[in-house]
């Protein structure tokens, strides 16, 4: 699900509910089967550390992920952003995604 489309901020018309949809091109895609297998998974997901996809939609061209809207950026950025964490600061973040995989942290 990664980095293989466009993002748009959208708000529900009647709950007012601010998500983020995630709008893959299917043509794009190189296993179609495979994707939708890896979305059922990932609609089941329930963590605090994981965004929470709240439903799929799709159209002849593309498919639709709405998902939580996180506006805080992305580790990356931030890894790149500050450089090399305090160890406090990476033990947070590793027990977090320890957590959220599964893993016992």
């Amino acid at each position: 699900l990664g980095s293989c489309g466009h993002v748009t901020r959208a708000t529900h018309g009647k709950t007012g509910a601010v998500r983020a949809v995630k709008t893959v091109t299917k043509a794009r895609l190189g296993n179609l089967d495979a994707f939708r297998r890896e979305l059922a998974v990932t609609l089941v997901m329930d963590h605090p550390n994981i965004l929470r996809m709240h439903e799929t939609f799709e159209d002849a061209r593309n498919i639709y992920l709405v998902m939580e809207l996180a506006s805080g950026g992305e580790l990356f950025d931030l890894l790149c952003e500050r450089g090399l964490l305090q160890e406090l600061d990476a033990a947070v973040l590793l027990k977090q995604i320890l957590h959220a995989t599964g893993e016992n942290a």
